[in-house]
């Protein structure tokens, strides 16, 4: 995962958290020197006594973690060194730190995504802020980063999402895409059409179950098809007025085709793991193309095409003609060079050996 950038960076805001916290100015200092090893600029050894101290400061945190139940607020001891003062209240501290280390998982691969969002849904519990609507630009932006990492790996590594459908971030609300942080620049995809993509992975479980019923899965998802249809006849209203076009700043149009890729991988989703239908399907390979067509068009160096894994991931995994693997193969090699990420490389490299079956 690539770090937002744009005029409303929150990773700005937590640089003045770093300033008071030595946990998250570790984690923050750790991750840079990772992505500066990526490219050589520092060596392995650096790195790794980095990370090391990154990872010592967050065990010795949740060790010495005290839950007050009365205020529903997770405290931990601190000892009284200047630089380890408080500022910002510690449960944020504590939840912004091991979000992080969930978003450094996803560069250097899959290995540890599970046990820190295990770890950050019992803070997210603790805080009390999954049921109600949270006020706050911190912690609206920790439950969304935890959301967009939680789905994200629920949709490539076929599980239940941690989040349950009952979590107020998870009802649509296309304010979320333009208070700050806006969830649409920083996943690419609208909220909206998130909470589609939330629904599915949990019916994607429910069928999967032995004990849930295949007939009342299949209606839901009809349900969810025609919901799905009528969100995307919004989308083709917002191009016809040319609203995003007309946007601030150039990348507009880019997050607005992404946004359309998102809506695909919706139905190619709701094609190939609800239904079930044979990859050589005319209406999956339908999707396929539309998918593609609009991915071409995305230059792999802008911004927006930071936020294009998933949806590689998602069209890889429903390809079948030569040269549509070629392409999706060749795409990820460009991204690689502009856009590092290791659990998407390693989520290409599960899909094309699958390719050869």
């Amino acid at each position: 995962m690539v770090a937002y950038d744009g005029a409303q960076n929150p990773y700005r805001k937590f640089s003045m958290m770093a300033m008071t916290s030595p946990l998250v100015g570790n984690t923050i200092v750790s991750h840079a020197i990772e992505w500066m090893f990526h490219w050589g600029r520092v060596s392995a050894e650096r790195t790794l006594q980095r990370q090391h101290l990154a990872l010592d400061s967050l065990r010795k945190a949740i060790g010495g973690m005290n839950v007050d139940l009365t205020s529903n607020r997770i405290e931990i001891q601190r000892d009284s060194s200047p630089s380890g003062q408080q500022c910002f209240q510690t449960d944020l501290v504590m939840l912004a730190a091991v979000l992080m280390q969930v978003a450094n998982s996803f560069f250097i691969g899959l290995v540890g995504v599970d046990v820190h969002l295990n770890i950050a849904l019992h803070f997210l519990q603790s805080l009390n802020i999954l049921d109600t609507p949270c006020e706050g630009f911190v912690l609206r932006f920790l439950l969304q980063r935890f959301a967009m990492l939680d789905i994200t790996t629920s949709l490539t590594q076929n599980r239940r999402p941690y989040l349950s459908l009952t979590c107020w971030f998870l009802w649509p609300d296309p304010k979320l895409d333009v208070s700050e942080p806006p969830f649409r620049e920083m996943t690419g995809c609208p909220q909206p059409l998130w909470v589609f993509l939330a629904r599915l992975c949990h019916l994607r479980s429910d069928l999967s179950d032995e004990s849930g019923s295949f007939s009342k899965g299949l209606a839901a998802a009809f349900q969810i098809e025609t919901e799905l249809r009528v969100y995307g006849e919004s989308m083709a209203v917002l191009d016809l007025n040319g609203d995003y076009a007309r946007e601030s700043g150039p990348e507009a149009i880019y997050y607005h085709t992404l946004g359309q890729c998102w809506y695909w991988c919706a139905h190619l989703v709701l094609q190939l793991q609800i239904y079930k239908d044979p990859k050589w399907s005319p209406r999956v390979q339908e999707t396929v193309t539309i998918i593609m067509t609009l991915m071409k068009t995305i230059p792999v160096t802008c911004n927006p095409s930071s936020r294009t894994s998933t949806p590689l991931c998602l069209l890889a995994s429903g390809v079948c003609a030569q040269e549509d693997k070629k392409w999706v193969t060749e795409r990820n090699d460009e991204l690689r060079k502009v856009f590092p990420c290791m659990t998407r490389d390693e989520t290409m490299t599960l899909i094309q050996e699958t390719w050869q079956e």
